[in-house]
């Protein structure tokens, strides 16, 4: 589901005769110029984000909202921002610096599978519903924006797309769902990862969200009650993961295709054999078509212990 960034190229202060996209408008920023809040967390895709956007480039002089660096802190390497950025953003919004961690990914992987590899090392597009069915998806789960010819380089790449998306996409749309709901307490690690598996698998949060404004104890029937019954297992498992209790999961599955194509579910099929009676000079019933597998399966040998201190 992630590609190319659909959004503006951030620009670091000091850059000289820089430019800045600001609501689809190109406006024009000199050296030491204010630059403005990002909000758009694609804007470069390798860096972590936070309230001031990814690789934010925010000029100190900007209401003392950034500092020129490249100095780790809440929103990560190259954040350039001071503790006045980070009290600013959570001032009214206690969750808007929460963002899914490396366990989250893992959580979610072991619940959805990597496909479709092929032979050459690339990762294709499958289509979800088995063959000729379905969504077209790609990598771990990755159907929005994806479409037949899309194509990772190699499964590494694959892995990476997923992880920026849920530390992008998927984290900005539970903040969005705690924010909606007016959820005003500060959720932990463990529980926002939760919620980020299930807006991954199931679109939004705001079931939970809701009983959390509201008060209600959360256990597991409140997860398992927000989407079908043959999600119960994960949904149980979400709860778990919630709660903080260790979480033991697997690697990822792999679907690997037999052939460089998008066939992703479909069989192989030989080609019908026609037979000639010599004698009646006359075609005979044709051989039926041999299906073959398109694809394997493997599965992981890997198991992750998810913690949080």
């Amino acid at each position: 589901m992630l590609g190319t960034s659909s959004g503006s190229r951030h620009v670091l202060p000091g850059h000289p005769s820089s430019e800045a996209r600001i609501s689809g408008a190109v406006v024009a920023t000199s050296r030491n110029a204010c630059l403005v809040d990002w909000l758009d967390p694609f804007g470069i895709p390798a860096r972590t984000p936070g309230p001031l956007g990814w690789l934010d480039g925010a000029d100190p002089t900007c209401f003392n909202y950034g500092l020129p660096g490249d100095t780790p802190g809440t929103l990560g390497i190259n954040d350039h921002a001071t503790p006045n950025a980070i009290a600013a953003a959570t001032a009214k919004d206690p969750n808007a610096l929460m963002v899914a961690s490396d366990n989250c990914a893992r959580f979610v992987a072991s619940f959805e599978a990597m496909g479709f590899v092929c032979p050459d090392g690339k990762v294709r597009a499958y289509q979800d519903g088995g063959c000729g069915k379905g969504n077209w998806t790609i990598g771990v789960g990755e159907f929005n924006g994806r479409d037949k010819d899309s194509v990772f380089d190699t499964e590494s790449a694959a892995w990476d797309s997923f992880v920026s998306r849920l530390k992008g996409e998927y984290t900005k749309i539970v903040r969005s769902n705690l924010k909606s709901k007016k959820v005003t307490t500060a959720l932990k690690q463990c529980e926002f990862d939760a919620l980020v598996d299930l807006t991954y698998n199931h679109g939004n949060c705001l079931t939970i969200a809701g009983l959390i404004a509201a008060g209600k104890t959360i256990d597991s029937t409140s997860f398992v009650n927000c989407t079908a019954a043959s999600f119960a297992d994960r949904r149980a498992s979400e709860y778990d993961l919630y709660s903080g209790t260790a979480v033991t999961v697997k690697g990822y599955r792999r679907y690997l295709r037999v052939d460089n194509t998008n066939g992703g579910y479909c069989h192989l099929e030989d080609k019908e054999e026609t037979k000639v009676d010599k004698k009646a000079d006359k075609k005979v019933d044709k051989k039926p078509a041999k299906k073959k597998p398109g694809y394997t399966v493997e599965n992981s040998t890997e198991s992750y212990v998810l913690t949080y201190t």
